[in-house]
């Protein structure tokens, strides 16, 4: 268990060293256990061939008699007579010299016995050395083959682990490389849609810029005939009850006209009568403007002739005011009723808002509703301002109460309307101011109507800006 615990405690890079020393020394013991068990073998031939030669040398010692005689020593100088003459014959052993040759074989045995033996002892001591040694070797081997098990268990795990791991690396880098293609996929095509989209908005700027060229172009046509507009319509300003009041006093003088051609007819048929039944009329009774000079209380027969009495007192009564005004102011009413039959009839025929109206949805293109909208707030102020000021009222209402003019009117009209500017120059130039102030007033109204018109047509966008024709 103790070999478990730091076998299991150690890393792979710890127990990959640990291994490959142990698969090493298992080696160099196998090695060292082959050359031992090749040596014990060949000690143990060794010994066998030596035991089958002692065997044989003693079989054929036991089959020699035995003597007792002492070998003689051999003489040298006979020896090397004999060995001299042995050249000459061949060589036949005595018995002396045979028994010394056994008795020399006896030594060689008892010496290789003892050799034997003590090659004996020294192998088994050999073997015993080399017993242990194979028995701690292959308690060793034991220890490193359970080692090695072990480690080749924690291998196998790591190394399954490490498949699994790499089989998931494997499954997740899949992932990743399907998720990254997705991801590269629908941002090409996000990148289509969003060239598409600038193309698409390039082509819609132009557009934009080409109608707000085409807009900043109409809208200062528009302006330039807004100020000229503005200038004739400031020429023509009336206001609609100014038109009822001479239309009413064209009403009372149309009628007026024709009570005189009536009595005209009349007087035309009485004279006719008279002529018929021979009577010469005097010319006391006609309107003649001959009888100016005569009798100033001379009596009218006809509406003509009272008409004119009455005019002749009302000028004896105002003889001492200056004598051009009556004529002025005539010719100015005369002038200013037949400019109202004949000029303002088509002007003041249709009203002015929607008058103005028309002519500005023709010539700009803007959209009604805001047209209707500037355009009221404009009446509210025409109206504010027209209450307020009375220096550019051109005909007063109250100057038609009668038929024909009068001179007391007229000194009064014109006390009313000259009277508040003095001739001198300090009034002349208060009253040029005055007008200034107020056409810059009014023009600067104008403008700020119309650049809330052009804001509003603006921000509801070009689509409602361009003019469908």
């Amino acid at each position: 268990m103790s070999s478990m615990s730091w076998v299991a405690d150690k890393s792979s890079a710890e127990l990959i060293p640990m291994l490959k020393n142990a698969y090493g020394a298992l080696k160099d013991k196998e090695k060292d256990l082959m050359l031992a068990a090749e040596i014990g073998k060949s000690l143990l031939e060794n010994n066998l061939r030596l035991k089958s030669s002692y065997e044989n040398l003693l079989n054929h010692t036991r089959s020699i008699p035995p003597t007792t005689l002492p070998l003689p020593t051999p003489n040298p100088s006979l020896t090397t007579d004999y060995e001299n003459h042995d050249e000459d014959r061949p060589f036949i052993p005595s018995r002396s010299t045979r028994e010394a040759m056994i008795e020399v074989l006896e030594k060689k045995n008892v010496e290789l016995s003892r050799r034997l033996d003590a090659a004996t002892s020294e192998h088994e001591r050999h073997g015993r050395n080399e017993s242990k040694k194979q028995r701690r070797l292959e308690a060793e081997i034991k220890l490193l083959r359970s080692n090695l098990e072990i480690a080749s268990n924690k291998i196998q795990e790591l190394e399954d682990m490490n498949a699994r791991q790499q089989h998931q690396q494997q499954q997740r880098q899949q992932r990743q490389q399907v998720v990254k293609e997705e991801q590269e996929d629908s941002m090409e095509e996000v990148v289509e849609e969003m060239l598409i989209k600038l193309d698409v908005l390039q082509d819609e700027h132009e557009e934009i810029t080409q109608a707000k060229a085409q807009v900043e172009a109409k809208l200062t046509s528009t302006l330039k005939d807004l100020r000229k507009l503005k200038e004739q319509f400031e020429t023509f300003q009336f206001t609609q009850k100014d038109y009822s009041v001479l239309c009413e006093a064209y009403d009372r003088q149309f009628d007026h006209i024709e009570e005189l051609n009536k009595s005209l007819e009349d007087h035309k048929q009485v004279l006719q009568s008279l002529k018929e039944r021979g009577i010469n009329p005097s010319a006391h009774s006609t309107p003649a403007p001959s009888v100016y000079g005569r009798s100033e209380y001379s009596l009218r027969h006809t509406l003509l002739g009272e008409l004119e009495n009455e005019w002749l007192k009302g000028k004896q009564d105002l003889s001492t005011g200056p004598s051009d005004h009556p004529a002025s102011m005539t010719r100015s009413l005369r002038d200013l009723t037949h400019f109202t039959e004949q000029s303002l009839g088509a002007f003041y025929s249709v009203p002015a808002e929607s008058t103005l109206r028309s002519i500005l949805s023709r010539a700009s293109g803007i959209d009604k509703h805001l047209l209707d909208e500037a355009l009221s707030l404009i009446h509210e102020l025409e109206l504010d301002d027209d209450m307020s000021t009375d220096d550019l009222v051109v005909y007063h209402p109250q100057s038609v109460n009668s038929l024909y003019p009068d001179l007391a009117l007229m000194s009064s009209f014109q006390v009313d309307t000259f009277g508040q500017d003095s001739k001198t120059m300090m009034g002349r130039f208060r009253r040029l101011i005055r007008t200034l102030f107020h056409s810059v007033w009014r023009w600067c109204r104008f403008a700020t109507v119309l650049t809330t018109a052009v804001l509003i047509s603006v921000w509801n966008g070009p689509d409602k800006m361009i003019t469908a024709y």
